[in-house]
């Protein structure tokens, strides 16, 4: 049974610039609002060395944002459309 999931994708500074422009507010009000909007979801920003490169790791708990005890694997599909949720409302989503 999952509980708990994490997933980290690389960001450049364009990309995040481009998320602040789009909601006028700064990468850290940006993470607070998607983790206001999301039960179970943290998310972290690192910078990676001197570089404009950064790491955003998602942790996930899966029975708070399912809102469910018992996760199975037919809800992956809905932990996968919340994942996908979570990335356009960041403007991350690299489809």
């Amino acid at each position: 049974m999952i509980h708990t999931i994490q997933f980290y994708s690389y960001v450049s500074l364009e990309e995040i610039r481009e998320a602040e422009t789009s909601y006028s507010l700064n990468i850290s009000e940006i993470i607070k609002k998607i983790e206001g909007q999301y039960n179970g979801v943290r998310l972290t920003l690192k910078k990676m060395g001197l570089g404009r490169e950064y790491i955003i790791y998602l942790f996930l708990d899966a029975i708070k944002l399912l809102g469910k005890d018992n996760i199975t694997e037919s809800d992956y599909i809905l932990i996968q459309q919340e994942i996908d949720n979570i990335s356009k409302g960041l403007c991350l989503d690299k489809d």
